[in-house]
């Protein structure tokens, strides 16, 4: 997740799904997977378009880009969703990637260039929980991860406690009005939130109680008012795809042991430098 990829342009490998058909699959932006032409077609659909109707040259997609062409080849696009939504109805526009290589074996993130956190517990997502805005943490603030501008913090944009901001966005790919309606509004808490090449990025809050982080959405595009982007609710994407929840990873059992042994060696040394001490103090 946050990784760098190529489709028709370039974007960023969002979360991850095990799809009942296609297996372990990874989510990004439409718009980073297939030409504007492309999502016409895909509109013209009902707007979803299945991997028969892609031309099979246009489907492979890479990481992090085309660069040796095959070799860089992870999985390819098997499903694409398009659908601008309405006043109260959630916009989406998505591609599933089936991977075919190098498959995720653990909710890492890239280690971020600016490494805020010295434990580094913000960057990893393993529990694959989502959430809507009735559980958003009190203070709206929100984190993503992307192949441009990294690990970057935000505020995300409110009407009322737990009521979003959820207007009608469009913007421009190629001769193509993107549109969508409901998303939500992200505002930097610093500079960007995201960039180009950001699209795709999975967005998080952090859960108040656990401090884990919980997906809430994937970044679509930017605004340019105060520098707000638009982000997809996640609950929507699994809604569309039939699916309940984001890919889980199991804790590696070894690393556990590893860790309890570490633990252990620390208090039987702490406990015999105590006792040291209480034999000298007698």
């Amino acid at each position: 997740m946050g990784c760098k990829i190529e489709g028709h342009q370039t974007g960023t490998l969002g979360v991850f799904i095990e799809h009942p058909s296609y297996g372990i699959c990874g989510i990004t932006c439409a718009h980073v997977a297939i030409s504007a032409t492309e999502m016409e077609d895909c509109k013209s659909e009902s707007g979803r378009l299945l991997w028969e109707k892609i031309n099979p040259s246009k489907k492979c997609i890479y990481q992090p880009s085309r660069i040796n062409g095959e070799f860089n080849q992870f999985g390819q696009i098997v499903e694409v969703i398009y659908k601008e939504g309405k006043s109260s109805e959630t916009g989406i526009e998505i591609a599933l990637i089936q991977i075919e290589k190098r498959h995720p074996d653990s909710g890492k993130f890239p280690t971020p260039r600016s490494l805020s956190n010295s434990d580094g517990s913000d960057y990893t997502f393993a529990s694959g929980k989502t959430c809507g805005p009735t559980r958003f943490n009190t203070n709206n603030r929100c984190f993503k991860v992307g192949s441009v501008t990294d690990f970057t913090e935000g505020t995300i944009e409110m009407r009322a406690p737990n009521v979003v901001r959820t207007d009608k966005h469009t913007w421009d790919y190629d001769h193509l009005r993107i549109t969508l309606y409901n998303q939500f509004l992200v505002r930097p808490k610093q500079e960007a939130f995201a960039d180009f090449g950001d699209s795709g990025s999975p967005v998080f809050v952090k859960d108040e109680e656990t401090g884990e982080p919980v997906c809430i959405g994937l970044v679509e595009g930017g605004l340019t008012a105060g520098g707000l982007v638009v982000v997809t609710p996640i609950t929507k994407i699994l809604e569309e795809l039939g699916i309940s929840q984001l890919k889980a990873f199991p804790k590696n059992v070894m690393q556990e042991l590893e860790q309890i042994k570490l633990t252990l060696h620390v208090l039987q040394t702490q406990n015999e430098k105590l006792f040291k001490h209480l034999n000298i103090a007698k």
